[in-house]
């Protein structure tokens, strides 16, 4: 059977700060799975991780091991697979030709595909010239093209890496308290706890080392870039969904109530500060602080999350 020249997925983006969960949860609604967006956020492990570049470069969101949050996935029935990692602005021809088809052929077997170069986008259908992507926010953001042209990636040309995915969905049936929550707070813990060095470059800190990595960049004046906001927006927003996912479990945790609720509690205290942290008209010491209320509530998170791990 000839491969169809064009196709189009019923498939949207949710305008999440936190592209790469956008994506995600566009493929867990294509898919038909049960999962809430604070679901996904905490069973993929996402919510639990703050990673800052030493100038708040706005890639802090974006460049960190996710290997392991992307195996997590699994367990949300959601499958992640590679498809292909080029750098734009320097791959061939034959290059560009594999990474395209690569995409063509997983969309046409029925998987969902998504781009990542400035941001996370979801790959909602193709034509002869080019494949379609969802725009989560404003039409006009340069970070979010349209399309991706064959062959030109017009569009694609900053320099960042451009990497294609390919989800598919599996059957599997998990206990969600035990074989969901359980390993992402495992995995949350030891990045918490160990911080592990970037691979990426030495100026990124995750973790707990984040936040003085945070008060540091303020101190040496990046407070007020681009970089200082987006952080503080997108790690925001990964706190808020811990918190809202805590706030609902614990009406099930006849166990544990009081602790799910002081987790919650602090997680969205963390939020709150983040939010406030945001705000890069206003003075240091007034964001610095704002960022150490932060750093003191999800520390007590995290004391909780520990205390939780053995009742799950």
């Amino acid at each position: 059977m000839d491969a169809p020249a064009s196709q189009q997925l019923d498939i949207t983006q949710p305008p999440l700060n936190t592209s790469h969960l956008g994506v995600m949860q566009s493929a867990s609604a294509y898919f038909d799975l049960p999962w809430s967006t604070a679901e996904l956020f905490v069973g993929s492990g996402h919510a639990f991780i703050t990673n800052i570049h030493g100038e708040l470069c706005p890639s802090g969101p974006y460049v960190w091991e996710t290997a392991p949050m992307l195996e997590l996935f699994s367990n949300l029935n959601l499958d992640v697979e590679v498809l292909g990692f080029v750098m734009p602005h320097s791959a061939t021809n034959e290059q560009r030709a594999e990474f395209d088809a690569a995409i063509r052929q997983a969309l046409i077997d029925g998987k969902v595909c998504t781009l990542e170069c400035m941001d996370h986008q979801t790959v909602c259908g193709f034509d002869e010239e080019s494949f379609h992507l969802t725009q989560p926010w404003d039409r006009m953001a340069d970070s979010t093209p349209p399309k991706l042209k064959y062959g030109s990636w017009e569009g694609f040309d900053s320099g960042v890496p451009l990497t294609a995915f390919a989800v598919s969905r599996n059957e599997s049936v998990r206990d969600f308290r035990h074989e969901v929550l359980k390993p992402a707070i495992e995995f949350a813990l030891e990045i918490w706890e160990t911080s592990p060095a970037s691979e990426h470059n030495e100026l990124y800190r995750i973790g707990s080392a984040s936040y003085p990595n945070w008060i540091e960049a303020i101190d040496e004046g990046h407070g007020t870039q681009h970089g200082a906001w987006w952080n503080a927006v997108v790690w925001g927003e990964c706190k808020a969904m811990a918190a809202s996912y805590f706030d609902g479990l614990a009406s099930s945790m006849n166990e544990a109530t009081e602790l799910v609720t002081t987790i919650a509690a602090n997680y969205r205290e963390a939020a709150d500060a983040l939010l406030r942290a945001s705000d890069i008209q206003q003075g240091k010491e007034t964001q610095k602080e704002a960022v150490r209320q932060a750093e003191s509530t999800e520390t007590r998170a995290f004391e909780g999350l520990r205390e939780l791990l053995p009742l799950l």
